[in-house]
């Protein structure tokens, strides 16, 4: 029995030791391969520096975003002539409901246009997203949704919180534009810039999407 129990441990090591490297050595589809060293230091939460975003995260994200036929935002802001000018976006992966994600791009007229995409245990049906919307923003909600992301909070916040949770939810949001490329992650935020920005940007997608966590 002891022996017995032995191996399948080894296995288990085996098995994780070669998970670690596959996702260490899996080139990113989304995100610059730099923000995994970049480290931050968390005063609670987490006793080790944490990186703007790990290889097994930028993978689950890369996922989401590929089912929801989502494009490379930072590969977006190194092209000098992108249209539109900036993008934000909006990934919310959570423990018990579908991903959703919502992008709003912004063109050079102030115009923007808000795309939402919830896909079906990551996938999409039939050729289209579980739930797709899209749309031009009025003019009040394009005004109430720059005042949110031109305030200093944003900005300002790290990459990362020092949130720690088995269940919950993976709140990511990213900010494109010519030349810059900006990325925000907290898991289940209650408050903050990031819980703002998140929030707003899934009442403009019009659906009830409750529970929020």
């Amino acid at each position: 029995m002891t022996r017995g129990f032995a191996v399948v441990q080894t296995l288990l090591v085996i098995a994780s030791a070669i998970a670690c490297g596959w996702y260490a050595t899996t080139k990113s589809m989304h995100f610059p391969l730099a923000l995994r060293d970049q480290f931050w230091v968390c005063e609670t939460g987490y006793t080790l520096p944490q990186p703007s975003l790990d290889a097994f995260w930028d993978s689950e994200y890369s996922s989401a975003l590929r089912a929801a036929r989502e494009p490379s935002l930072y590969l977006a802001s190194l092209d000098a002539e992108a249209v539109p000018v900036e993008v934000v976006r909006f990934t919310w992966l959570r423990s018990f409901h579908n991903p959703v994600v919502v992008r709003i791009d912004a063109s050079a007229d102030g115009t923007m246009r808000m795309t939402a995409t919830e896909t079906y245990n990551g996938a999409l049906v039939d050729g289209r997203g579980y739930r797709r919307v899209s749309r031009v923003l009025s003019a009040d909600e394009a005004v109430a949704l720059r005042s949110l992301l031109e305030t200093d909070r944003l900005a300002q916040a790290a990459p990362i919180g020092c949130e720690e949770g088995l269940d919950g939810a993976q709140w990511l949001i990213e900010r494109s534009g010519r030349g810059h490329y900006d990325l925000w992650r907290r898991w289940s935020p209650d408050s903050g810039p990031v819980h703002e920005v998140g929030l707003m940007m899934l009442k403009l997608t019009g659906w009830s999407v409750e529970p929020v966590y």
